[in-house]
């Protein structure tokens, strides 16, 4: 709940506010990453209900309040087509439309808002905007919608919260830990809830990026695609292939590949492939899994 208020709070903030620092060695990323400008084009929605929308809002307007926006989704997944609509009186000129995304945290630790402008300064006239949702770096964001009057002074702000889904689990309903490996960019690991994505955490998968069946293992540094289960839980963990390598916060899922916290000094890899074939976590993040898991939960790798 604090996360979401400080998100809303953050979004509330003027446009070209800096955006929060990052911990040192953090790979976070722009700060600000604006994807093509969405276009006020083709539009799936339903033409009479929209007509019926605009004529019970534009009543509503009013000096203090000259610009309504329709209802919007309270959860977008990547490659959603999401259509913004809005009425406004003649004063509202432009407007800017953006989200804002608290990225995922790294050990607990605040890696900034990224915030993805999509409506740069479209004409308040064409009613709408069409915007793909791309991958967003964190599970909660807020869609900031401002009006500007022809003087540039700002009109209205709307913020409407929102929970986010990457593309590999928008039709993924079980209950489970997922490790996206697949994306050498933005390795990502999540736990799902009821449902819901309750935990996230940047991880690394083998170095090399190599990825196999399920079942065959064999060997030179690989990741294993499929579905496992956590089948043995050590907090205290030292590998069977090198004694030197501490594994703390250990998840076994297959044969001597685990999920586990890694070295300090391995932090900056975090997100990119770097590991000997685990997937590792920040120390921090490791305890905070290991305490959530029970052994039998599954583990989809991707």
């Amino acid at each position: 709940m604090l996360g979401l208020i400080a998100l809303l709070l953050t979004a509330q903030s003027a446009f070209a506010a800096s955006p929060l620092p990052a911990p040192p060695g953090t790979p976070a990323g722009p700060s600000v990453h604006s994807t093509k400008a969405a276009q006020p084009g083709p539009c799936a929605c339903d033409p009479a209900a929209l007509q019926a929308w605009r004529e019970q809002s534009l009543p509503t307007l009013s000096a203090d309040s000259p610009m309504a926006v329709r209802e919007l989704p309270d959860r977008l997944s990547e490659g959603d087509s999401l259509c913004v609509h809005w009425v406004c009186l003649p004063t509202v000129v432009t407007v800017i439309a953006y989200a804002a995304v608290l990225r995922t945290p790294l050990g607990g630790l605040s890696r900034g808002t990224q915030r993805v402008v999509f409506a740069p300064g479209t004409p308040a006239a064409g009613g709408h905007v069409s915007w793909q949702v791309p991958w967003l770096d964190g599970l909660r964001g807020t869609l900031v919608i401002k009006g500007y009057a022809a003087e540039g002074a700002l009109a209205q702000v709307m913020l409407h919260p929102f929970r986010f889904r990457p593309r590999e689990l928008r039709d993924m309903p079980d209950d489970a830990l997922y490790v996206h490996l697949t994306d050498h960019k933005h390795q990502r690991l999540y736990l799902q809830r009821d449902g819901k994505l309750v935990f996230a955490a940047l991880c690394s998968g083998g170095s090399t990026g190599r990825m196999r069946e399920e079942r065959y293992c064999g060997r030179g540094i690989h990741d294993h695609t499929g579905w496992f289960t956590v089948i043995q839980k050590d907090a205290r963990h030292i590998s069977t292939l090198n004694p030197e390598w501490y594994m703390p916060h250990s998840l076994r899922f297959f044969r001597a590949h685990h999920i586990h916290g890694t070295s300090p000094n391995q932090y900056r890899k975090l997100g990119r492939p770097a590991s000997h074939g685990c997937i590792r976590l920040h120390r921090t993040d490791a305890r905070t899994l290991f305490y959530k898991v029970k052994v039998g939960e599954k583990v989809c790798i991707q």
